[in-house]
């Protein structure tokens, strides 16, 4: 006998279909891009030119890594672990993570001191930022140093990622055929927005200035600092 009235179904909570398509989609393609690169490490190369290639692979790789950790909330439900987490930590790991992806000469992490701690998921915010980065630094019109910093306001602190490159806006819709920097901001604005925050992308008079804000710890404590298992190695 058939059911009637509503279905009891119930939707899982998380990424928006398109978004999770577009995913899926840009991920394949950079996973593309790690084999085509792949072959050439069988041919005699320059030592400067390996050293490029090791860094392509290992800034494709971080990029795909990133996006596929903003699919957890499709899969199961987004159990937010809020808690204090100094700034200064959040941009040393997050500076860690790129080492050996972007040339030391083309980032610059400033990870400023004397800021309050921020209530945030710190997962969420380290893989939102590191996919932003990741993104600016895989745009070709990019060509100087990409710079981060904090700074407060209020009851509010912003990190803010600044680049030389194409102009660019947030989406202002999502659909499956969103790539590069643009399904980087739509991923971006739909997880900080899940912890409390809010992006915001400013033009500046040459490139583009992606700002992160997010809330201060209510509760004055000492924010604690993220596990030294996602610093990695340290740049010299």
């Amino acid at each position: 006998m058939p059911r009637t009235g509503r279905s009891t179904r119930r939707t899982p909570p998380g990424v928006d279909p398109a978004l999770r398509r577009a995913v899926l989609h840009e991920t394949g393609n950079l996973l593309a891009a790690v084999r085509m690169s792949a072959h050439f490490l069988a041919d005699p190369l320059e030592e400067s030119e390996r050293r490029l290639l090791a860094e392509r692979l290992q800034l494709v790789t971080v990029h795909a890594g990133a996006l596929v950790a903003h699919l957890r909330p499709a899969v199961s439900p987004l159990s937010e672990r809020l808690a204090e987490v100094e700034v200064g930590s959040v941009l040393a790991a997050l500076e860690n993570a790129l080492v050996g992806a972007v040339p030391a000469d083309g980032l610059r992490v400033a990870r400023g001191r004397g800021r309050p701690g921020i209530q945030v998921d710190a997962d969420v915010l380290h893989q939102t930022l590191l996919l932003l980065v990741a993104a600016i630094a895989s745009d070709e019109t990019v060509k100087g140093r990409i710079r981060v910093t904090s700074k407060a306001e209020g009851a509010r602190v912003c990190v803010a990622i600044a680049d030389d490159g194409a102009r660019i806006s947030a989406p202002t819709s999502i659909h499956s055929r969103l790539q590069g920097r643009e399904l980087a901001l739509a991923l971006a604005e739909d997880g900080i927005g899940r912890i409390g925050g809010r992006l915001r992308v400013a033009p500046r008079q040459r490139g583009n200035q992606v700002e992160v804000w997010l809330p201060v710890a209510r509760k004055r404590s000492v924010a604690r600092r993220l596990p030294a298992a996602r610093a990695g190695r340290r740049r010299p």
